[in-house]
């Protein structure tokens, strides 16, 4: 059977719900968002001869809880293999970052949505859509016919785990339930990208420590040291390190998401 999927890209928060492209589904991952109380989840769910794995990843927003999500729709086909799913997600997130469209990681390390209305970037969407839809076709032999329905598992029935389960565990799980919220906790990530968005922060905290050291040692200067080689030093040793860490951080924001591997 030829491996054929298509893409879904959402927001959801208190405040509403986008969706690109929009239809019936909305309502499908406004249940998702109910049961979304982790860094990151997989919801796989049968419906009814289609498999949606969904990818919902947690964002920065003051004062409340909003997320970023993604969904994959195959039709007559099911995978066990989570964790590459998990995997595959997590490299298109990274991408979406990257392209700072939709997403981009603020100065303090953070997950943050852009200023663009989500329904300009239609033409964006569909090229994540076709970028996605050409690696579930390159992982077609992880994927197998579905299952028979299991129906002593309602719709309303389902199941959270975390996704450090072992294998065996997981396929049992996907025969038994068709709904299943498959958790990832900040913890236990250990993409390149969440390490590069703690670098960005530290030094963050550190080129905000210099300039109040430059401010000080400038008034020094200024309020009658002048003739004082030793603060002049000092004053210019400071800036040099201020320069050279403002480099290193302009580097990882807007290079170094672009060279790493998950």
């Amino acid at each position: 059977m030829p491996l054929n999927s298509s893409s879904y890209f959402f927001e959801l928060s208190k405040r509403g719900h986008f969706q690109y492209p929009q239809d019936f589904s909305s309502e499908m991952f406004n249940t998702y968002y109910e049961h979304f109380n982790t860094d990151s989840q997989i919801v796989v769910h049968r419906h009814p001869n289609l498999m949606y794995y969904t990818y919902m990843k947690r964002l920065s927003v003051e004062s409340e809880s909003s997320c970023f999500g993604m969904s994959i729709v195959v039709n007559g086909l099911e995978t066990d293999s989570i964790k590459s799913l998990f995997r595959l997600f997590e490299r298109v997130f990274q991408q979406i970052i990257s392209d700072g469209q939709v997403l981009l990681i603020s100065n303090e390390g953070e997950i943050v949505r852009t200023k663009a209305p989500l329904s300009s970037l239609a033409s964006y969407f569909e090229e994540l859509s076709a970028t996605i839809s050409r690696l579930v076709a390159e992982g077609s032999n992880l994927f197998a016919p579905m299952r028979p329905v299991n129906y002593s598992s309602s719709d309303d029935d389902f199941c959270c785990f975390p996704i450090s389960e072992n294998e065996s565990s997981i396929r049992y799980r996907l025969s038994k339930y068709n709904k299943l919220f498959i958790e990832k906790q900040a913890i236990a990530i250990s993409s390149g990208q969440n390490g590069l968005a703690v670098r960005i922060a530290n030094l963050t905290a550190q080129l905000k420590y210099q300039k109040a050291r430059n401010e000080e040692l400038e008034g020094k200067v200024k309020g009658g040291v002048s003739s004082d080689r030793k603060w002049k030093s000092i004053a210019i040793a400071s800036i040099c390190v201020s320069v050279l860490l403002i480099g290193v951080l302009f580097y990882f924001v807007t290079c170094g998401l672009v060279s790493i591997n998950l």
